[in-house]
């Protein structure tokens, strides 16, 4: 029996889901335990998350009263369009637009002509951006959604850390809201004026996170394995260090306290 060609490229698409999303489980499930609770917890959002639409709009009602009939009727339901995103995109902030493959209707004719595939892209250009936090600029490559988004979010930075990693899909975006968040986390953006820099803990003090969860932010992870592998191979404390300094601290807390050692 032929499988009919829509069906090869849902189960083609299907397979690229799931190599994409489990794959690096079954290769190292133990090097993914290892890793942080909170970064796992970000890292399957990120896979299991729907991003915006942007490419399509979908429906919000599956019925709606359709005057000329004079009855309710099915809306049909928009198949979700998922665009490709190239290499060049990761190193830049395409605001979720990609590339979008499709078909054209061919020209009336009298024989059969197929439908016509091509490609549509969105309209790039190359601009320079500034961070407040990081207190820099930086020329990179946008499209107007993303010059349109920083407009709503009132800023270049409120837009960074406001938008999930689906939806920034960039690997330049996560790197520089790692950069802020690490930023915020310490207070050290502006070591010789500490006004302005208590003034941007305020105005950005809903974006602050543990320094230990702002360090693990957006890493990929191979990033994730290597950061976790350099913590460990640093000077372990010796464990006797440990258990002195907590005989220390329980003997001096019963001579303040006028307790009896326990025998």
């Amino acid at each position: 029996m032929r499988v009919p060609w829509w069906l090869r490229t849902n189960l083609t698409r299907s397979r690229q889901i799931m190599d994409r999303n489990f794959k690096p489980f079954i290769d190292n499930p133990q090097g993914f335990d290892k890793l942080p609770e909170h970064y796992k917890k970000a890292y399957m959002e990120a896979r299991t998350r729907t991003p915006i639409p942007v490419h399509y709009k979908p429906v919000e009602v599956p019925y709606e009263y359709d005057p000329e009939l004079g009855k309710i009727v099915r809306i049909e339901d928009t198949h979700p369009i998922e665009p490709y995103f190239p290499p060049e995109a990761e190193y830049g902030l395409w605001g979720g637009e990609g590339f979008i493959r499709g078909y054209t209707m061919p020209e009336k004719s009298k024989g059969f002509r197929p439908k016509n595939c091509r490609w549509w892209w969105p309209k790039l250009s190359q601009v320079t951006l500034y961070s407040e936090i990081l207190d820099k600029h930086m020329l990179t490559i946008v499209t107007r959604r993303t010059l349109d988004l920083i407009d709503d979010a009132k800023g270049f930075d409120h837009y960074i850390l406001r938008t999930h990693q689906v939806d920034l899909a960039s690997k330049l975006g996560m790197r520089l809201k790692r950069e802020m968040l690490v930023a915020l986390a310490k207070g050290e953006m502006y070591p010789g004026d500490p006004e302005k820099t208590k003034s941007l803990l305020e105005k950005y003090k809903e974006y602050v996170v543990p320094l230990e969860i702002a360090e693990w932010t957006g890493l990929t992870l191979a990033q994730a394995e290597r950061k976790y592998n350099r913590e460990q191979q640093r000077d372990p404390v010796p464990l006797k260090h440990i258990f002195r300094e907590q005989l220390l601290l329980e003997l001096h807390r019963h001579k303040e306290s006028g307790e009896a050692l326990p025998e």
